[in-house]
């Protein structure tokens, strides 16, 4: 990734647009002056990438990346009437950290709900992973973004069908490979917001002067045929709700 935004930055690009934050922070560590445009940036504040939100203050400015993680889990918490323990797949190296790990246990607790920890950083990290799950027993797994997990779903999505374990993701591509349901922010709006970020820095705006924006809009996916599988009747104020329900 390193070894790609120094290429970038040696050919003298107008704009350059970073997908997700390894990509962001490559470009951040090898291009000091090119305008970036950023998306689906995560925690672009706690992770360096900008001085604020209002103001970034250098020449990085874009889209970040909302989960909806509280939404997530009034969703699964509806999904899943007996819902206690939710263990959550997170990548630190993705930019989750410490900082979203204390919020979202604070979250679960007001909705009378335990969250199990299961880190994986790296391909090795899988198998160590699966037998966490395994022990711990959990009512649900939710998945927090990270190209890896996407890179592993069928691992992951193997394992939840196996044990009948219902699946939370952040999109309905998850929903589609057989997870329960997904909420989270519509990546191609984020794309096609990008695009008039890069048409404003191309007309002569400053980057260190463009709000980085979050989500505009969110999506809801529900896989009836999962929820059959697994012994689960999905609300049908939830399927009233959906933007998309696979059958």
């Amino acid at each position: 990734m390193g070894g790609l935004a120094a290429e970038m930055a040696g050919r003298r690009f107008d704009v350059i647009v970073a997908a997700w934050n390894p990509a962001i922070a490559a470009v951040r560590r090898t291009v000091a002056s090119t305008p970036v445009v950023m998306v689906g940036a995560i925690d672009p504040v706690g992770n360096g990438f900008v001085s604020s939100t209002s103001r970034p203050g250098a020449n990085m400015t874009g889209l970040m990346w909302d989960i909806g993680f509280t939404k997530q889990l009034d969703v699964l918490k509806e999904a899943v009437p007996k819902l206690s323990r939710v263990a959550v797949l997170r990548d630190p190296t993705g930019g989750w950290g410490a900082d979203y790990w204390r919020e979202a246990e604070v979250a679960a607790a007001l909705r009378g709900l335990t969250l199990v920890s299961v880190e994986i950083r790296r391909q090795e990290d899988l198998e160590t992973a699966v037998r966490k799950l395994s022990r711990e027993h959990p009512d649900a797994i939710l998945i927090w973004d990270s190209l890896l997990f996407w890179r592993h779903s069928g691992v992951i999505l193997g394992f939840a069908r196996a044990n009948r374990l219902p699946v939370m993701a952040s999109s309905k591509e998850y929903v589609e490979m057989g997870a329960l349901v997904s909420y989270g922010a519509d990546a191609r709006a984020g794309f096609r917001r990008a695009a008039i970020y890069v048409s404003k820095i191309l007309n002569g705006a400053n980057p260190a002067d463009l709000p980085v924006e979050g989500p505009g809009a969110f999506e809801l996916a529900v896989n009836i045929t999962t929820a059959k599988t697994i012994g689960l009747t999905i609300p049908s104020s939830l399927l009233q709700w959906a933007d998309q329900v696979i059958e």
